[in-house]
């Protein structure tokens, strides 16, 4: 779902990220504005059923991106897209934490997600992610494998050399490789 937002130049103070958010905000919005939008909206979502997966905005014309999943997992259909959007789109028209005009995007993460909370890490092991951090281990920022779960503050993942850890503060990004048994888990539901 996709709408017109904008700047309406209210000045109001922007909420602090919950002590949950906290814990995950650097990949569900991994840059400012997109970590200002989330400290708005984020209790919102919740209230609504609905679980925050990722926030981003950028691009040409600018595009906030807004990920949401409900809550118990379940589908997420057309209509309650078009709800969480005109919620989020009066709590950023009075917050006002973007400057300009911007395109407002409501969206399910899709089969092939993004992976941006420590949960995430746990619900989906045995399937095959991809993975970028944002430092170099011997060399190497992008890992592929089967994930192991998260476990004390590590991603494990299972790669061609064995079993291994990958601090959660190293991680830049993760999603989920389309395959045949993540197509069957999303058939299943």
């Amino acid at each position: 779902i996709a709408r017109q937002a904008g700047n309406r130049g209210v000045e109001t103070s922007v909420s602090d990220v919950t002590e949950e958010d906290a814990e995950f905000a650097d990949l569900v919005a991994s840059e400012p504005v997109a970590a200002r939008v989330v400290a708005v909206i984020a209790p919102t979502i919740a209230d609504l059923g609905f679980d925050l997966v990722r926030v981003q905005y950028g691009g040409a014309p600018a595009t906030l991106q807004v990920m949401v999943e409900p809550s118990d997992l379940s589908d997420l259909g057309v209509d309650a897209c078009a709800d969480i959007s005109r919620a989020v789109s009066a709590l950023l028209d009075v917050a006002d934490p973007i400057n300009g005009k911007y395109m407002l995007e409501v969206s399910s993460p899709g089969i092939d997600r993004p992976l941006t909370r420590p949960r995430d890490f746990s619900r989906f092991a045995g399937h095959e992610i991809k993975i970028e951090l944002r430092q170099a281990i011997d060399g190497r920022k992008r890992f592929r494998g089967t994930l192991v779960g998260f476990e004390a503050g590590e991603v494990l993942l299972a790669i061609d050399v064995g079993t291994i850890g990958l601090a959660w503060p190293m991680v830049a990004s993760a999603r989920l490789v389309l395959t045949e048994a993540l197509l069957a888990m999303a058939k299943a539901g």
